[in-house]
């Protein structure tokens, strides 16, 4: 009996030795030991899981499969047992690790293909939203239809022998029902006028025809009334639609994590890990935890990725943001501390969700493969830079912005040779922007040697050459929704010492502060210091006031409506402006707008511009070429995207002189706007060497933080920091009867 049961204990977990020993060590201890006790022995053997859970995950392409990938990896050089929970969509698994479908419904609303070619005919893979748009089609362009559409007698087109193929029978009962109706309302007017009433009949048809046109136009009033109602309540952005689908979707979560819980028991040392997460997934959970206690007997990591607010408003305090804090105050009295750990992948958002005083927030690396650090897969002339946009064909990405980012960089670097693009222009889904696909057909219709266009999803190994091979990899993407969020492409890009084009304003903007500041700061040691100017030596003031004094105790105060300004004399032979400041007492993703007008002697502006740099209580740095004619700079200072007050401590301009002209950063160049796309890819491409050698610097420092080995580092160091106070009893196998006995508990009946 004890050899059947130890036989299917091994065959639910995997264990480390031979299947004699375990059985032998289980028959030797059978008599002397309670289920509990023998259940520990059992769990003693097994090798801990390592879960990653995705229910989006359809295929193994992507960003979130590298994720996924690349923890479950190292995972198992760690000595865990790697499992992949995908969505039941996901094919079998070729990754190397174990992978199950479980989950029917992802975290996004657009649904997923699959990365296996389908077989289905394309008249069989129609969807509900397209099913109209056919009928009407085939019924517009039918004989039939255009018949209708000529509104001429249908003798015309016998007569032109329009219809001289052959006609289905459906369209003839078409043709002869029209022709039967018309001829009815010949007779019914030619019957009207022999009634003797036919005046009266006349009014009162008039009369009663006059009232159904105005009830008419009523209801279809009316009714347009509701139907834009309803359009508002359940389109893509309605509030009713997203109740309906978060009500839905935590349903099939708690559901779908409860049956693979009930064929997988977790145990002691596992580790469950949900990389995207929201508080749907959240609220399943604690479920989940209810309804199978057993499942914490495993600790569960839970990332948050997406923003909690918009960039100009970071009041964590708001009416907004109520039914979260509730969510969140509400799963944080049911959920034990020490099996439930909360996480978001930057500070700016790990700073977000803490600022609601509700769960304790940690922030993890991003996973970037070591792949990335090797050298590059293919050797080229340096004279044939290479242009890289990289990721899907969205609005929100920028992807419309590169024709005319095309346009202007033709004539100087594109037609002569100097440069080409290669641009990823696959759509992941079908709702597909109309200014994208406008962009994608002018791209399309440049030469594939100059603007080479990436119409398919990639293979991870092609994908990672891609991004490799790049001389200047774009990301102008929008900032308002980008501010706070993680880029996997730029975490890719810095491990491979790619020099990166990022938005101002952004989480990614913030990552180029460090390098650029160390840069700035050689400039200076290694330049002539025509001039300094500290913070006392500025006539600060706010806008529009004359008297004010926003200088306290030496920190430039900045908030409100108004902005600071002053003004200040240039040196003639300067040829460079670097400011530099301390921002302090500030919020994470709190930026800094400086505006710059240069002077001539005559008061003759001869440039402005706007920069946006900051974001963190760090060290930040701006260098600026001068005009030679330069004699007057005004300098403007405020926040960047809301009214919160923040200091800036340790202003100081430096006035250099250099030679010949040098590059204005490392590493990348910060977008202030999308306007100036040209002007900053075209500072990578003049300063090529410069931007890749500090970028390949940098990639050491990088990578050394952003890693899937540091990332599992930190959940398991998260476990360990925190003990389990909570014993859970295991739970029982189903092919046994268990007696309770008042002495030893839970005993196996043979």
């Amino acid at each position: 009996m004890w050899e059947k049961f130890a036989g299917a204990l091994i065959e639910l977990q995997p264990f480390e030795g031979d299947r004699p020993k375990v059985v032998s060590r289980f028959a030797a201890c059978a008599d002397e030991t309670s289920y509990t006790e023998f259940t520990a022995v059992v769990m003693e053997r097994a090798v801990p899981k390592f879960v990653v859970i995705d229910p989006s995950l359809r295929d193994y392409q992507g960003h979130y499969f590298e994720y996924a990938a690349r923890v479950l990896r190292t995972a198992q050089e760690r000595g865990f047992e790697p499992v992949l929970i995908a969505n039941r969509q996901v094919q079998a698994s070729h990754a190397g690790f174990r992978t199950r479908g479980a989950y029917r419904y992802g975290f996004f609303y657009t649904p997923g293909t699959s990365a296996a070619p389908s077989t289905q005919p394309a008249r069989e893979r129609v969807t509900v939203r397209s099913a109209p748009f056919y009928a009407r089609f085939n019924l517009r362009y039918s004989r039939f239809g255009l018949w209708c559409a000529l509104h001429s007698p249908w003798s015309w087109g016998l007569e032109r022998r329009a219809w001289r193929d052959r006609v289905e029978w459906g369209q003839w009962l078409h043709l002869i029902a029209a022709f039967v109706v018309l001829e009815l309302r010949v007779l019914a007017e030619l019957a009207v006028c022999w009634l003797p009433y036919r005046e009266s009949i006349d009014r009162l048809a008039a009369a009663l025809h006059s009232y159904l046109r105005r009830a008419g136009k009523d209801v279809i009033r009316n009714c347009k009334s509701v139907v834009a109602v309803g359009k508002a309540q359940l389109g893509k952005s309605g509030p009713l639609r997203e109740h309906l689908w978060r009500r839905l979707k935590l349903r099939h979560f708690v559901r779908d994590t409860c049956a693979w819980l009930d064929e997988e028991q977790v145990v002691d040392g596992d580790q469950v890990l949900l990389p995207v997460a929201s508080a749907v997934e959240l609220m399943a959970l604690t479920r989940v935890f209810r309804r199978r206690p057993a499942s914490l007997r495993a600790t569960w990591h839970l990332v948050f990725r997406h923003n909690l607010h918009a960039r100009d408003d970071q009041d964590a305090s708001g009416e907004a943001l109520r039914p979260l804090r509730n969510a969140f105050q509400w799963a944080r009295d049911r959920l034990p501390p020490d099996k439930v750990y909360f996480y978001a992948d930057t500070e700016e958002l790990t700073a977000q969700y803490n600022a609601l005083g509700s769960l304790p927030f940690r922030t993890l690396p991003v996973p970037v493969g070591n792949d990335y650090l090797g050298a590059r897969r293919e050797a080229r002339a340096p004279s044939k830079l290479r242009i890289t946009y990289v990721g899907d064909a969205r609005f929100e990405k920028g992807y419309h912005l590169l024709p005319r980012l095309v346009g202007d960089l033709w004539e100087r670097w594109i037609a002569p040779g100097a440069a080409r693009f290669v641009i990823q222009s696959n759509f992941s889904s079908g709702d597909v922007a109309p200014e994208v696909a406008v962009a994608r057909a002018q791209l399309g219709g440049y030469p594939s040697d100059q603007v080479q266009l990436l119409t398919e999803p990639l293979a991870p190994d092609a994908y990672r050459d891609l991004v490799r091979d790049a001389d200047v990899l774009l990301l102008p993407y929008d900032g308002a929704q980008y501010f706070a969020r993680s880029s996997g492409i730029l975490s890719e890009a810095l491990t491979a010492g790619v020099p990166v084009v990022a938005p101002a304003g952004t989480w990614m903007a913030m990552q180029l502060t460090s390098p650029q500041f160390a840069y700035h700061q050689s400039l200076r040691e290694a330049s002539e210091v025509l001039e300094t100017r500290t913070v006392y030596d500025f006539r600060w003031r706010l806008a529009g006031i004359s008297r004010s004094r926003p200088v306290i105790d030496g920190r430039l105060q900045v908030g409100g409506r108004r902005q600071c300004e002053c003004r200040v004399k240039a040196p003639r032979d300067a040829s460079e402006l670097l400011i530099t400041f301390q921002q302090e007492s500030a919020q994470r993703g709190q930026f800094v707008e400086l505006q710059i007008w240069q002077y001539a002697s005559s008061d003759r502006l001869l440039v402005s511009s706007t920069h946006v740099v900051g974001g963190c209580t760090s060290s930040v740095s701006l260098l600026l070429h001068l005009k030679q004619r330069v004699r007057l700079v005004q300098l403007c200072v405020r926040n960047a995207y809301t009214s919160l007050p923040m200091e800036l401590a340790d202003l100081r301009c430096d006035f250099l002189r250099a030679e010949a002209q040098r590059p204005l950063a490392a590493v990348g160049v910060v977008l202030n706007s999308p306007r100036e796309l040209a002007v900053a890819t075209e500072e990578i491409l003049r300063n090529h060497e410069h931007y890749r050698a500090t970028a390949s610097d940098f990639s050491l420092e990088w990578s050394r933080r952003h890693n899937p080995t540091a990332l599992v580092e930190t959940l398991i160091c998260a476990t360990r920091a925190t003990p389990s106070a909570v014993r859970i009893e295991p739970p029982r196998p189903h092919f046994l009867a268990p007696v309770a006995t008042p002495e030893s508990g839970w005993t196996v009946q043979p």
